[in-house]
């Protein structure tokens, strides 16, 4: 998390124009910059949700009867994350724009 932190630093544009600076100005590398750019915020919703599902009495009763963690990981704690901000990461991703016009 420390490295999305870091990427959370920089002004997302700054850091696009950075990004398509390096690798060129053909339209894949800016469709992949501001992948880059808006992956960390994705990555932090992702990882809110994964710890609060992880903290449900149904998966501390799993880990109390002796299943290993990352079994308990993948079998339950991934298939109940659920994206509940999605609104929110819709706006983020979009800037906004579906709001503002109506939609």
């Amino acid at each position: 998390m420390r490295l999305v932190d870091a990427f959370l630093t920089f002004p997302p544009l700054l850091l696009a124009v950075a990004i398509v600076g390096l690798l060129g100005s053909d339209i894949q590398n800016v469709v992949l910059a501001m992948g880059l750019v808006q992956a960390p915020v994705l990555a932090r919703i992702v990882r809110g949700s994964a710890l609060s599902a992880a903290r449900r009495s149904m998966f501390m009763a799993a880990g109390r009867l002796g299943r290993v963690l990352w079994r308990i990981a993948l079998s339950n704690v991934l298939r109940n994350i659920p994206l509940t901000d999605h609104r929110s990461t819709d706006d983020h991703f979009c800037g906004g724009y579906r709001n503002r016009s109506g939609a």
